[in-house]
């Protein structure tokens, strides 16, 4: 026999239910709601690879035999402890093979002093806010890490996450997440690292208070913000370019969104696939000088390439490919040793192909669809 389910069953009073370990070739085990105990267990399923446990009343330890099932791939152990639990980390470390791992209304109060979760490149199911807003997670007040990224969660990220207080690492990326970034995740004033790319997350990030949107005023609590990454979403940035930063970004990536930067300290930037029109600023190499990645491609930019950017001494890559960007390429490049790769393709450049491109260590150069002329 393979494949038995007993859920439902009472068998607080049936003693010959253990003989079960007798049937070597079981994998599929259903025993949810049928009343065991912790002192009831003792058996041994070297075979299982789905078992679900749950709604039992196990008390506050978890039978030693679960701790080596050694090809177990489905484990549902919600709902079946009645007192404090250490989470039961041996199951996680002893079976390589576990692919879900449900401990749903369990009250697992020891992890009251969590500082770190990290849970990414799962196949993990259900809503982002539920999750959150768990009464039973001790662990909002001390948790500074939460890495939940490239999951299946989905729903709407709410205010559940206000509670979070000491949260200085959020990686949300790559889900299933609706709906508008909520007010209160910019109350998290630790908040270092915030990554939500690759959602369907919408609202504008706006410098005017309308509903849906997030004020300047709200972004002035994050004064600690250092990595911003919120790109293939449907978000909307329109920040006044007078307005000043309290934070010191050194990563900003906005790909896919409509939007525009202001921090002198960054060092990387990505703006790629947005709608910003008009020329770059003539002094954005002074402005900007620690950059080592600029992303500008696909977007309506015109006018000339910065001459200024040269002054950018630690840059390593720059894409403008697919803009409207013409007159010459600037020929100050030489003294960047650094720069490794340059794209200035599809573009409406004219002149020739500057000298000062030819003595840089380069591995890509792009200037397919221009005017330019000249030997090389």
């Amino acid at each position: 026999m393979e494949h038995l389910d007993l859920s439902g069953v009472d068998v607080t009073n049936c003693r010959s239910w253990q003989s079960l370990s007798s049937l070597s070739s079981l994998r599929h085990l259903g025993i949810a709601g049928c009343f065991l105990n912790y002192s009831s267990l003792h058996v041994n399923f070297t075979s299982i690879e789905y078992l679900d446990l749950s709604d039992n009343a196990l008390g506050s330890a978890v039978p030693n035999w679960l701790l080596n099932l050694t090809n177990i791939r489905y484990l549902d152990l919600s709902s079946s402890f009645q007192e404090d639990l250490s989470f039961p980390t041996e199951i996680i470390n002893n079976n390589k093979h576990l692919g879900f791992l449900h401990m749903f209304n369990n009250p697992t109060c020891n992890l009251c002093e969590l500082y770190s979760l990290r849970l990414s490149f799962n196949h993990f199911t259900g809503d982002i806010s539920s999750l959150l807003a768990n009464p039973s997670r001790c662990f909002q007040s001390t948790l500074r890490f939460l890495d939940i990224s490239w999951n299946n969660l989905s729903g709407h990220l709410g205010d559940e996450i206000r509670s979070f207080k000491s949260l200085e690492y959020i990686d949300l990326a790559g889900n299933f997440i609706k709906g508008p970034i909520p007010e209160s995740l910019f109350q998290l004033s630790s908040l270092k690292y915030l990554n939500l790319m690759y959602n369907q997350l919408t609202g504008d990030i706006n410098h005017n208070r309308l509903t849906g949107m997030v004020t300047e005023q709200q972004l002035a609590n994050l004064t600690r913000l250092i990595f911003i990454e919120i790109s293939l979403n449907k978000l909307v940035i329109n920040i006044s370019a007078a307005w000043i930063p309290p934070f010191q970004l050194k990563y900003l990536s906005m790909s896919y969104c409509q939007a525009g930067p202001n921090s002198p300290d960054l060092e990387g930037l990505n703006l790629s696939v947005n709608q910003l029109v008009g020329q770059i600023h003539q002094g954005f190499g002074d402005m900007m000088t620690k950059l080592r990645h600029i992303n500008f491609k696909r977007n309506r930019l015109d006018g000339r390439i910065p001459a200024s950017m040269c002054k950018m001494m630690d840059l390593f890559a720059v894409d403008l490919l697919n803009n409207s960007l013409s007159g010459p390429i600037p020929n100050c490049w030489r003294s960047l040793r650094t720069l490794d790769g340059m794209d200035f393709g599809n573009n409406n450049l004219t002149g020739h192909i500057p000298e000062s491109l030819c003595s840089l260590p380069l591995t890509f150069l792009g200037l397919r669809h221009n005017n330019l002329q000249g030997l090389f």
